[in-house]
């Protein structure tokens, strides 16, 4: 007994070395590197990366039911995706692919990347639904019907900006994004504007233009976010930036110019703003949401908060003095001593019963037939 249980005491102590022995030999350690934004691509990263980040997705720029004839539907396409043909199997609800008489037309000068905006041209007449889809998907992700008709053309113009306003830069970290670099970006469109779909950023120095969405400009700013492949790579050297307002089939607007020094510590500098700019608002901060735009007025909606408890004071005061004054019927009673005239007001209680204010030798009383009567003492 006592010699198991030297062996067994004898086996534990051994048993790390045994099992250290047994483990293949550890590969050497690799140097460290600090993973950021701008080393990692999206296909590292995974489809549902983007998802998680909140990128800017796929889609068309209209919605309902749409006439594409020349150049009059346009699309954002982000990363893997594509525009196709679909019609629905009858008693089914699902649909097929399904060759269409259209074709998509990229802006090459702003198709460059991941991210393109791009439009539908009608090859002929027809009708059906066009989807966005990506590689391995079964059904389209964003579907509408479509009717296509060569002879229609495009009626919208581009977009007319009243105000725009850019940040300096900053260095902005998100879960499931991961840090980037990026300048805010806010605008106000002019009274009849055509809607703004996306900016075409362009840097003045090295001349390169990018397309940006505007679902990105407001969830991430300008700057480049890797996990999204998506944005203006934003450095930390002087720039000159000029800004134009896209509309969906990519018309752009006049531009906007800004400069920065890179450092995120001074304010940017506006070079030059179209004249459709306001440059009373133009001249406000940049707008930050929950504040107001303008400085209140009396016919503001917090000037109204002041004025209206004031307008019900006086209209209270006002009432009340009509009120009293109205409750009065005055007459002239003639004494019956000296004939004095007395004026009596009927509606007020205390003129019944009193004596002549000029004589003293007669009383005034209220009685029936007669609104005041009067009788020598």
């Amino acid at each position: 007994m006592r010699c198991f249980l030297t062996m067994a005491l004898v086996l534990t102590a051994m048993a790390p070395s045994l099992a250290k022995a047994e483990q293949p030999a550890a590969k050497p350690e690799e140097p460290a590197t600090a993973a950021t934004s701008s080393t990692a691509t999206p296909k590292s990263l995974g489809r549902n990366q983007r998802v998680l980040c909140g990128c800017a997705t796929s889609r068309f720029l209209a919605r309902g039911d749409v006439v594409v004839g020349e150049r009059t539907l346009g699309a954002w396409l982000h990363g893997e995706t594509q525009i196709d043909g679909f019609s629905q199997v009858d008693g089914t609800g699902l649909v097929t692919s399904t060759p269409l008489p259209f074709q998509v037309l990229p802006d090459e000068r702003l198709a460059n990347g991941a991210s393109r905006l791009v439009s539908l041209r009608a090859t002929g007449k027809g009708s059906g639904l066009l989807g966005i889809v990506r590689t391995g998907d079964k059904a389209p992700r964003d579907v509408l019907h479509a009717t296509f008709s060569p002879a229609e053309s495009s009626t919208t113009g581009p977009p007319v900006l009243g105000a725009l306003w850019l940040e300096p830069v900053e260095v902005r970290d998100r879960r499931d994004c991961g840090p980037w670099v990026t300048q805010r970006l806010a605008w106000e469109p002019a009274a009849g504007s055509d809607a703004v779909e996306g900016f075409a950023v362009k840097d003045l120095d090295s001349g390169v233009t990018t397309l940006i969405d505007i679902r990105h400009v407001g969830a991430f700013g300008i700057g480049h976010v890797s996990v999204c492949d998506h944005g203006v790579v934003v450095g930390n050297a002087p720039a000159r930036l000029e800004i134009r307002p896209l509309s969906a089939l990519g018309t752009t607007g006049e531009p906007w110019q800004f400069a920065h020094d890179g450092t995120g510590t001074t304010p940017t500098t506006r070079l030059s703003s179209p004249a459709t700019a306001d440059q009373e608002r133009i001249a406000m901060p940049f707008p930050v949401p929950g504040t107001p735009t303008r400085p209140m007025s009396l016919f503001s909606l917090g000037g109204m908060w002041i004025v209206a408890p004031l307008f019900g004071v006086l209209c209270a005061l006002l009432g009340f003095a009509v009120w009293r004054f109205k409750r009065r019927r005055v007459v002239e009673a003639r004494c019956a001593s000296c004939a004095g005239a007395v004026p009596i007001d009927l509606l007020d209680h205390k003129t019944d019963g009193f004596f002549c204010p000029h004589c003293g030798a007669a009383g005034y009383w209220k009685g029936r037939g007669v609104d005041v009567d009067s009788t020598r003492l």
